[in-house]
């Protein structure tokens, strides 16, 4: 058995197509990819196009530049040394 007669059989239990449908299967399926793929493109485009707005001062606004600032902090380290427990009970006789 060949591979294209493979190709053009039908599997078991579905109906038989004729190449008239199969074409337009195949061609809707063309026409679908390249809507996507122009949506796609399209859509890059715009959001390409946008990034590359640059900020005018007049129209920026007032924009708040927050800062942190740096405390000068003594660090005091408290030394805590742990005390000895009682020695244990002697063992009963």
């Amino acid at each position: 058995m060949s591979p294209a007669e493979v190709i053009g059989r039908a599997a078991p239990g579905l109906p038989e197509t004729d190449g008239l449908r199969a074409g337009l299967r195949f061609l809707g399926g063309l026409l679908a990819a390249a809507a996507v793929t122009a949506l796609l493109l399209w859509t890059m485009n715009i959001l390409i196009a946008q990034a590359d707005r640059t900020l005018d001062e007049a129209k920026r606004g007032h924009l708040l530049d927050f800062v942190r600032v740096k405390r000068e902090e003594a660090v005091q380290r408290r030394q805590s040394r742990a005390e000895k427990p009682p020695p244990p009970a002697p063992p009963p006789p």
